[in-house]
C-alpha cells in the first residue's frame, strides 16, 4: 500500500500520515517545541472536552472500520465512502496533534516532584546525555512554569531522548504515592511508542483516552483540555466502546 493507490480505495486512505508507523525520535525538541508554541497560539478549541473528542474518535473509526469490512484494499470506494475517510483523517490528525502535545506538556510538568532527582542527576547525564541533566537541574517552579520551560528553554536534544528521559525517571527515580512513578511511566509509554513509530497517530489517539495516572483519567490538567467531568463520563465511553455500541449510544 503506498499513496500511489488510486485515491478513493482503503489502500490510499491506510497509508496516509493518521496510519503511518513514523521514527521522529532524530527531530530536536527546538522543532517541536516551536510546532507546540504556534499549535498552542492558533489553536481555536483550548477547551476541547476529552468526553467528547474519545466520542468522535471511537464514533468515526467504528464508521471507518464498518466500510473496512465491505471493501477489498483497492476496491473503488463510493463517493460518501471516500467523503467519511477524509473527513475521518482531517479530524483525527488534528486531535492527534493535540494529543501529543498534551503527553508532552504532561510528562514534562509530573517530572518536577522527583524526590530523588540530585541523586539520579549524574545517571541522567550519563544516560541522556548533559542537556537533559541540565534541563532536569533547571527545573523548578510551578506546573505551569515547569511545562513551559520546554517550550522556552528547550533542550539542545533529540524529542526521542527526551522523552526516554522522562520515562527513565517516572520508572527509576524516588516518588511520593500520589505522584510520578510507574502510572506516570505507563502514560510516557504511550508517548515514547509515537515518537519511535510503533504506535501511528491513530493507535496512539485509541490508546491517550484509556491512560490514568494516580489519581484518575490523565484530563485533568487544564492545558489542551478541559478538565474531565465530575462524573467520569470518559470512562463511560470507554465502557461502550469497548462492546463496540459508540453508533448506538450517540
Amino acid at each position: 500500500m503506498a499513496l500511489t493507490d488510486p485515491k478513493d480505495t482503503l489502500a490510499y486512505h491506510a497509508s496516509r500520515a493518521l496510519c503511518a508507523h513514523r521514527d521522529m525520535t532524530a527531530v530536536s525538541c527546538k522543532a517541536v517545541a516551536g510546532a507546540m508554541t504556534e499549535f498552542m497560539k492558533l489553536d481555536n478549541d483550548k477547551n476541547a472536552k476529552p468526553e467528547r473528542e474519545a466520542l468522535w474518535f471511537y464514533g468515526m473509526n467504528h464508521g471507518v472500520a464498518l466500510i473496512a469490512a465491505r471493501r477489498a484494499p483497492l476496491q473503488p470506494l463510493t463517493v460518501w465512502e471516500n467523503e467519511f475517510l477524509n473527513a475521518y483523517h482531517a479530524n483525527m490528525t488534528d486531535k492527534a496533534v493535540r494529543a501529543f502535545y498534551y503527553l508532552v506538556w504532561i510528562c514534562t510538568r509530573e517530572a518536577r516532584h522527583n524526590q530523588s532527582l540530585a541523586k539520579d542527576l549524574p545517571k541522567i547525564g550519563e544516560l541522556f546525555g548533559p542537556a537533559m541533566q541540565q534541563f532536569f537541574t533547571a527545573i523548578k517552579g510551578g506546573e505551569s512554569g515547569i511545562s513551559a520551560k520546554f517550550l522556552q528553554e528547550t533542550p539542545k536534544t533529540t524529542i526521542g531522548n527526551y522523552c526516554d528521559a522522562l520515562r527513565w525517571t517516572f520508572y527509576h527515580s524516588k516518588w511520593s504515592g500520589g505522584y510520578g512513578g510507574k502510572a506516570w511511566g505507563q502514560v510516557t509509554d504511550c508517548l515514547c511508542r509515537f515518537v519511535k513509530g510503533e504506535f501511528t497517530a491513530e493507535m496512539m489517539l485509541d490508546t491517550v483516552w484509556t491512560l490514568s495516572h494516580n489519581n484518575g483519567p490523565i484530563f485533568n490538567k487544564g492545558e489542551f483540555y478541559e478538565c474531565y467531568d465530575s462524573k467520569y463520563t470518559v470512562l463511560r465511553v470507554l465502557d461502550v466502546q469497548r462492546s463496540g455500541q459508540v453508533p448506538e449510544a450517540v
